[in-house]
């Protein structure tokens, strides 16, 4: 199958999700060599293969979240390369302010791991639990709490941008937001 095909076959919700899998698992085949290259390139090559293939897996897991985004006006790599570009970024980010650990930053790579490894029909039905709750606990989020949730980690927003979207709000309480959130969906989600 060609890359648009595929592309085509993620942003379908007529698709099964075995189709859509096996869609993404070849996406993953042709683009993670060049994922992971281009995540070296950026950190200078001074980070541990381990770190590398985190977070090509942590920009596959925002790629496939945000399919439906993508435009076939533009070749599918230079929109996942952006997507790479701001993924490192917010790594870094989060290791100079030290507001993410590396334990919080592999869930999302734990995350893609599963939907490419388990095939089976518990994982389909764990997979759509999880989301359930993410989007229940989404829902019960406070407007300004939900707001931000939405612009950083759906929209992939800096802090800066969020700041200036939401008139100005200081990036201290986004920063405080953000964590809040991120504990109280752990509680949420028993983990």
């Amino acid at each position: 199958m060609k890359e648009i095909q595929l592309i085509q076959v993620l942003q379908s919700r007529e698709c099964s999700d075995s189709a859509r899998q096996t869609a993404f698992t070849a996406l993953h085949q042709k683009f993670e060599p060049k994922v992971k290259s281009y995540v070296s390139f950026l950190l200078h090559r001074r980070i541990s293969d381990v770190v590398v293939t985190d977070l090509a897996e942590v920009a596959f897991v925002k790629a496939f979240l945000k399919i439906n985004t993508y435009s076939s006006q533009y070749p599918f790599w230079v929109w996942l390369k952006q997507i790479v570009l701001n993924s490192v970024r917010d790594f870094l980010r989060a290791k100079k302010t030290k507001s993410l650990s590396y334990a919080e930053y592999n869930e999302e790579s734990r995350a893609i791991r599963n939907l490419k490894d388990n095939t089976s029909a518990d994982s389909s039905v764990i997979c759509q639990e999880t989301t359930k709750q993410v989007r229940e606990f989404f829902a019960s989020l406070p407007s300004k709490y939900r707001k931000v949730m939405v612009l950083r980690f759906y929209q992939d927003k800096s802090y800066e941008e969020i700041s200036s979207i939401l008139n100005n709000m200081n990036i201290g309480t986004i920063s405080t937001i953000i964590l809040r959130c991120r504990a109280n969906l752990k509680k949420h989600m028993n983990l």
